[in-house]
């Protein structure tokens, strides 16, 4: 029902879903090892203070107040590159992309930031990542595995003209597998890993040395998240499908849950989040 969240997060659907520009796609054969796949993206995607990626950034900065008040975006790349090897159903894929930038303007609603003159903020980023994943299905039974590394570079205006922050490198993978008994029903499992920043692995990092945080005087202190198991997600999940009949799909899936790693605080109250949760997911499609 949903798509692992260790490497779809729905943190950034708005990139996902609004991406707009130039695609060349083909194919290219290379005899006995099969045949290449290839897509070739240059765009950009739609961008306001209202979307999931204001949010996103509001949430990476939420030690600071930080409110989003204008968002805009730059060319975005993308390659993908897809083997369809000799060995039936096994299939590999490596996927690159590079933003060129994000502008973000806001406002620290912090009274020490208003204290010290930083009520006012400038930022740039410009992510960058690659993944890798390889599927291979055979009869009734099916695996997929997928890996997705990420690096966001920052900048930061404060009024006294751009500093440079520490990138922020995330890590996500999961490893799924099916079974299909019968026409009818299948059940699969996935497991899924995510760490969005590999410098806070355990939600006890320590806060850089910069203008801001040399100024509060808490450089190289401990940087408690509001819950530190915000900083990873575990998940372990069992699904199963139901095809009724030629109009009538039925998915049903639970998911154990560690950490709260790929959630935004913009939508959930640290306080009322728990380190272990289930979720629970059903979806039912009619197919005219």
């Amino acid at each position: 029902v949903l798509l692992p969240q260790s490497v779809y997060a729905e943190l950034y659907r708005d990139i996902y879903a609004t991406q707009k520009g130039f695609c060349l796609y083909g194919d290219i054969m290379i005899g006995y090892m099969g045949r290449i796949a290839y897509t070739l993206f240059q765009g950009t995607v739609n961008a306001s203070e209202d979307s999931g990626m204001a949010e996103a950034y509001e949430d990476q900065f939420s030690d600071l107040g930080f409110e989003v008040t204008r968002l805009s975006v730059g060319s975005i790349y993308n390659v993908g590159v897809t083997w369809y090897t000799p060995l039936e159903g096994l299939r590999s894929k490596l996927y690159v992309y590079q933003v060129e930038k994000f502008s973000i303007s806001g406002v620290l609603n912090d009274p020490l930031a208003d204290y010290f003159g930083f009520s006012d903020v400038e930022a740039e980023t410009k992510p960058s990542g690659y993944s890798l994943s390889a599927e291979y299905s055979r009869q009734n039974f099916g695996f997929t595995g997928e890996l997705i590394c990420y690096r966001n570079r920052f900048k930061r205006d404060l009024g006294l003209g751009y500093e440079k922050l520490p990138s922020i490198e995330g890590v996500g993978w999961y490893l799924s597998a099916f079974y299909r008994f019968e026409d009818s029903f299948e059940i699969g499992y996935t497991y899924a890993h995510f760490i969005p920043d590999t410098n806070n692995k355990d939600g006890k990092g320590t806060y850089p040395s910069d203008l801001y945080y040399n100024q509060m005087g808490i450089a190289g202190q401990l940087r408690m998240l509001e819950r530190d198991f915000q900083a990873w997600l575990i998940t372990q999940t069992v699904s199963t499908r139901f095809n009724l009949n030629r109009n009538w799909l039925m998915k049903f899936e639970v998911s154990y849950n560690d950490g709260f790693g790929a959630y935004t605080s913009a939508e959930n109250d640290p306080q009322d989040i728990s380190r272990y949760w289930f979720l629970y997911a059903a979806k039912v499609t009619y197919t005219f």
